[in-house]
C-alpha cells in the first residue's frame, strides 16, 4: 500500500560523492526508472527516439474524463449488470404449465391386441409454489445486482485513482528532468570555474578531470529522465486506450499540466464520518444483503409445494370419457430444507462480521494515512523552509572557500550534492503526499479538497 514507503529513510539519505553513485541513487528511488538508458536499432536512445512523437499537454481532468469514457475495464461492465434485468425476468417466473398424455392398454395380446381396449389420458399439470418463492428468488437477484453496481462504483473509483496515481507520476519525472537541468546547468557553472581556476594553475588538472565527468554523468540521468518520462506516458495513456486504438494514438507522449497544490489534511472526524459511505464498506454491506435475501430464500423452502394435475381419460372399450385429477406433495421437506437454511443463515453472519471488521479496518487505514499526510507536510515545510535555504548559503559558502584555496574540490561537491540531493528529497516528498492523498480518497469515496 501507499502508506507503506519508508519515506523517512529517504528524508535522512545522504548522496555518495562519486558522481556515478549520485546517478544509480537518483535513478533508482523513483518506481519505474530504468538503470541505464537503452538504444534503439538506428543508434538513438529512447530520449532521441521522443524527440519524434507528437506531444500533448493533459490536465488532470480531462485525463480522468477519458478514463471514464474510454477504460476498457469500464466499457464492459455495463454488459455485465444488463445481465441481471434477464436473471430477475426469470427468477419471478412461476413454475409453466406441463401437458402430457399417455396411452395405455395397446398393442398387447388378446383382448388387448390393437387399440379396442386402450385408455387415452390428456392433462395438463402444475407446480404451484408456497412460501412466495418467486418473490424472494427476484429479491435475491435484486440483491446480486445492487452489488455488482457497488462493485462498479468501486471499480470506477478504482481506474480514477490509478489514472491520477499515473498523471502525478508523470508530473513527478517531469520535476525530476527540471531538476535534473538545473543541476546539469549548476555543474557547468562549477566546471567553468574549475577550468578557470586550472588555467590559472591554482589546481590541478584531477580536479579539472573530476568536474567534467560529473558534467557529463549528469547529462546520461538528464537522457534516462527524457527516456522515462515517454514510458511514463505511455502507462498514463493506458487508462483509457484499449487494444484497438490506432497506431498515431498509442504513439502521443503527453505531459502533464496542472499545480502543484498540497492540500490540508481533513480532520480526523471528518474522515470517521465518512465510513459510512465508503465504497468498500458500501460493497461489503451489499454482499451481506446478498447473504440475507439467500437465507430469506432457502426459509422459504420449508414450504411445501403442491403438484396439480387435471386431464381427460378416454376408455375404447366403452366409449366413456373420465374426469382426471392428480395431487402430489414431497413428504419430509422441511426437514431437508432445515440444513440449507443452517448454512445461508451462517453464510449470513459471516458476512455480517466481515462487514464490520471492514469498517474498523477502513478506519484504521484512513487515520493512519492521515497522520502520515501531517508527517510529509511537516517534513515538506521543514526542507521548504529550513533544510533547503540553509544548504543553499553553504553551497555559496563552499564555493566561495573553493576559489581561495580554503576549500577542496571535494568539499565543494559535498556542499552541491546537499542542495541536490534535499531538493530531491522534496520532489519525492511532495509526491509521496500526492499518493497517499489519493489513496485517502479512493477509500472514503470523498473528494476532500474542499
Amino acid at each position: 500500500m501507499i502508506f507503506t514507503k519508508n519515506t523517512a529513510s529517504r528524508s535522512t539519505r545522504r548522496l555518495s560523492l562519486l558522481p556515478l553513485s549520485l546517478l544509480g541513487l537518483a535513478i533508482a528511488s523513483g518506481p519505474g526508472l530504468a538503470a541505464s538508458d537503452a538504444v534503439a536499432p538506428n543508434g538513438l536512445t529512447q530520449a532521441s527516439e521522443q524527440t519524434a512523437l507528437p506531444s500533448r499537454s493533459i490536465r488532470l481532468a480531462e485525463a480522468l474524463a477519458k478514463a471514464l469514457e474510454l477504460n476498457p475495464r469500464l466499457q464492459q461492465f455495463p454488459m455485465y449488470l444488463r445481465q441481471y434485468d434477464l436473471k430477475r425476468l426469470i427468477a419471478a417466473r412461476p413454475p409453466a404449465w406441463q401437458l402430457s398424455g399417455s396411452v395405455e392398454n395397446v398393442l398387447g395380446t388378446g383382448p388387448f391386441s390393437g387399440v379396442d381396449s386402450a385408455e387415452i389420458t390428456v392433462q395438463v399439470q402444475r407446480l404451484f409454489e408456497r412460501g412466495d418463492k418467486a418473490a424472494k428468488r427476484a429479491s435475491l437477484v435484486d440483491a446480486e445486482l445492487a452489488a455488482e453496481q457497488q462493485a462498479y462504483e468501486v471499480l470506477k473509483l478504482e481506474v480514477l485513482a490509478n489514472t491520477r496515481r499515473n498523471f502525478y507520476q508523470l508530473q513527478r519525472l517531469q520535476a525530476i528532468q527540471q531538476w535534473a537541468k538545473e543541476s546539469l546547468t549548476e555543474q557547468r557553472k562549477a566546471l567553468k570555474t574549475v577550468q578557470r581556476l586550472a588555467n590559472a594553475g591554482a589546481i590541478n588538472q584531477a580536479d579539472k578531470d573530476k568536474m567534467r565527468l560529473q558534467v557529463q554523468s549528469s547529462k546520461a540521468l538528464l537522457e534516462n529522465v527524457q527516456g522515462e518520462l515517454l514510458a511514463q506516458s505511455l502507462r498514463l495513456q493506458s487508462m483509457w486506450l484499449g487494444e484497438h486504438a490506432s497506431a498515431a494514438d498509442q504513439a502521443m507522449q503527453w505531459h502533464a499540466d496542472g499545480d502543484d497544490i498540497l492540500f490540508q489534511v481533513p480532520e480526523a472526524q471528518k474522515l470517521v464520518e465518512a465510513l459510512n459511505a465508503a465504497p468498500d464498506y458500501l460493497l461489503a454491506n451489499a454482499q451481506s444483503r446478498v447473504a440475507e435475501a439467500a437465507w430469506h430464500l432457502s426459509q422459504s423452502q420449508k414450504q411445501v409445494d403442491v403438484n396439480l394435475g387435471l386431464g381427460l381419460r378416454r376408455f375404447q372399450a366403452s366409449r366413456d370419457q373420465a374426469l382426471l385429477l392428480e395431487f402430489s406433495m414431497p413428504l419430509q421437506q422441511g426437514e431437508r430444507a432445515q440444513a440449507d437454511i443452517n448454512v445461508s443463515h451462517g453464510n449470513w453472519q459471516i458476512k455480517q462480521a466481515e462487514q464490520a471488521r471492514q469498517r474498523w479496518q477502513l478506519q484504521q487505514r484512513l487515520l493512519l494515512l492521515r497522520q502520515s499526510l501531517l508527517n510529509n507536510r511537516e517534513q515538506i515545510s521543514r526542507i521548504e523552509n529550513d533544510l533547503l535555504p540553509q544548504a543553499s548559503r553553504y553551497q555559496a559558502a563552499a564555493k566561495r572557500a573553493y576559489e581561495v584555496g580554503q576549500y577542496s574540490l571535494l568539499q565543494w561537491l559535498d556542499a552541491q550534492i546537499q542542495v541536490v540531493d534535499i531538493k530531491r528529497q522534496l520532489i519525492e516528498l511532495r509526491n509521496d503526499f500526492r499518493m497517499k492523498w489519493i489513496e485517502l480518497e479512493r477509500l472514503s469515496g470523498r473528494n476532500l479538497a474542499s
